[in-house]
């Protein structure tokens, strides 16, 4: 199967080459954006030189180098992206008081989970729930997941917790159900599991230079992963587990996919954000079963790997309550925009939007922070910018209260949820690149210079109904509401949970 999939890897790369439209290369053209920086005072950076389209080419290459390798080579392919993306490490503070905490921690959720563990295997709960522990909700669950546990209740399943920060366990300490911390577990039970001296693995032939730390890198992580993943599968074997549930987290899933694999045990994910062809964590090992929101996301998994047109692939439609009336949008001035920020973007990048858009008369901006974001704009503001801090909490109602007629972005979902009602967006092409794939999809506006972005605007701001229409179908397909019965469907509710 492996071996599959790196051969389809060129006619994917193929495939992607092509994606941008002849419109869009005539406007690239136009700004002279190509290869290379925007002119300045742009803004704009160049078409390749974002980090994430770097890291997806040197990730593609790294992989076309060393050929077909063994199921554990790639459990843990999302830190090989991150690590060619230059993503900032933590910083190394192997204190011995914080070795300490950190063993403390680890001790007392590792007997958590083993007393979990003998009390789901007396009452036969045969169903693993992969869920990301992290506050973000009203109550102790990851909101993303809420869709699922509305059917897949906590109280019957066993729940592999990835631990967002253990702050948030302590807190709550015993509002979770059947939680099993296995990141904990596994840290405590390695050290009394024998370690086989791995060979020092060759380098493939003609490995360039520039991959050879790579290289090393993934063949540690290698060793650890099958490790792990024969750790799982006597765990699995013991509880006689007969399916794993998983968000599609593509960073810490890969030892669990791998260990049910091999013991034939099935894997079904459900989507939790947008994704796109950057979550190569996803690829390998493949899940047996995905519930997408949308045709669009389906076809994205099918581009990231071929190898899922063998899955049982079910589109559920968007998992919340869509506004059965779409945002009415002004038609007097001024022209409302909101503006999605995000603490990831260096705001150093989007000044010459920002600059942009506080230049344009009869506008005003509504700024909406990321969930939980309590802190002012910040950007340097002209006095005579018309612009607040939206503090609405739901994305649907925001629009609606504050008229808005264009969204304006980087990278958020909310670029794509905000055209379900009715309202365009735009994205700016930054150095943070990660969903840029979008724009040359054609799936939605993107600006590349900052002297286009108001006449962009303008644009999107007059965009008529039946425009709208075929570009809301193009992201979330004929039906975007919410079914039930396909979720169902997805998770074969038949099967003994």
């Amino acid at each position: 199967m492996y071996a599959i999939f790196v051969d389809s890897l060129g006619a994917v790369i193929s495939r992607r080459a092509d994606r941008c439209s002849s419109s869009q290369i005539h406007m690239l053209n136009e700004t002279n954006m190509i290869g290379r920086g925007g002119a300045a005072g742009s803004g704009g950076i160049g078409m390749n030189d974002g980090r994430f389209s770097r890291a997806l080419r040197r990730y593609h290459q790294f992989q076309a180098a060393v050929g077909a390798q063994p199921e554990a080579f790639y459990c843990r392919s999302q830190a090989l992206f991150e690590g060619f993306r230059g993503s900032p490490k933590e910083a190394n503070r192997s204190t011995l008081w914080s070795k300490t905490k950190e063993w403390g921690v680890a001790i007392i959720l590792a007997l958590v989970s083993i007393f979990t563990l003998l009390r789901v295997r007396a009452n036969k709960l045969a169903t693993v729930h992969y869920l990301i522990d992290i506050k973000n909700s009203d109550n102790v669950y990851d909101r993303r997941s809420e869709y699922v546990l509305q059917i897949l209740p906590p109280e019957q399943t066993i729940n592999f917790f990835h631990v967002h920060h253990p702050r948030n366990v302590f807190s709550s300490w015993s509002e979770r159900s059947n939680p099993v911390y296995f990141e904990s577990l596994w840290m405590v039970a390695r050290v009394f599991i024998s370690k086989k001296n791995a060979k020092k693995r060759a380098e493939p032939n003609g490995l360039a230079e520039e991959y050879k730390s790579a290289w090393r890198d993934q063949c540690v992580r290698e060793v650890e992963s099958e490790r792990q993943a024969q750790f799982w599968q006597r765990v699995f074997r013991w509880l006689r587990v007969e399916r794993l549930v998983c968000l599609d987290d593509a960073r810490h899933t890969g030892e669990l996919r791998l260990a049910c694999q091999r013991e034939g045990i099935e894997t079904i994910a459900y989507m939790h954000a947008r994704f796109n062809e950057h979550q190569v964590g996803l690829a390998q090992p493949r899940f047996d079963r995905y519930l997408t929101w949308s045709e669009f996301f389906r076809d994205v998994l099918y581009e990231l790997n071929p190898e899922y047109k063998k899955s049982r692939v079910t589109v559920c439609g968007y998992p919340k309550v869509i506004p059965l009336n779409k945002t009415m949008r002004n038609t007097e001035p001024p022209l409302r925009v909101m503006w999605l920020g995000d603490p990831k973007i260096d705001s150093t990048e989007l000044d010459p939007y920002v600059e942009a858009l506080a230049g344009m008369e009869h506008v005003a901006v509504t700024y909406r922070g990321k969930p939980g974001y309590e802190g002012d704009i910040p950007y340097k503001l002209p006095a005579a910018a018309c612009w607040d801090i939206d503090e609405t909490p739901d994305f649907f109602e925001s629009l609606r209260v504050n008229g808005i007629e264009v969204v304006v972005g980087t990278h958020s979902t909310a670029l794509m949820e905000c055209w379900l009602v009715g309202v365009p967006a735009i994205m700016i092409r930054c150095s943070y690149d990660y969903a840029w794939g979008l724009v040359e999809s054609g799936a939605i506006e993107g600006c590349v210079d900052a002297r286009e972005f108001p006449r962009q605007i303008l644009k999107l701001s007059d965009m008529g109904e039946e425009k709208l229409e075929q570009r809301r179908k193009k992201l979330w397909g004929d039906q975007p509401e919410w079914s039930s019965d396909r979720l169902h469907q997805w998770l074969n509710l038949t099967t003994r949970a």
